[in-house]
């Protein structure tokens, strides 16, 4: 629910600033540029392969430091979520992101 403008003004606040914590609901899902992205906390179910690329490409962007994107995915152990975070490794692995 929240408006375009305010979602915007935190992806150019995000952008502007060196220690900026942005918090990306599935709001920021898709077809959104952040190209100055560092860390990625994937915090998330879902086995979704185009999700799971899509996450990691926003970090993958051309940065203007050149640094390097650290992502981070949890492996959970719940009998429905543990294939979940297989599969998401396994995307991974797959598009040589690992």
């Amino acid at each position: 629910s929240t408006a375009s403008n305010v979602r915007e003004d935190q992806k150019k606040a995000f952008d502007a600033e060196g220690d900026f914590v942005l918090i990306a609901s599935v709001i920021f899902q898709e077809g959104v540029d952040i190209p100055n992205t560092n860390v990625i906390i994937v915090a998330t179910g879902g086995k979704s392969e185009v999700a799971a690329i899509q996450r990691i490409g926003r970090g993958l962007r051309k940065k203007e430091d050149a640094s390097p994107l650290v992502v981070y995915d949890f492996l959970d152990s719940s009998k429905w979520l543990k294939t979940h975070s297989t599969r998401r490794v396994a995307v991974y692995r797959n598009e040589k992101f690992v």
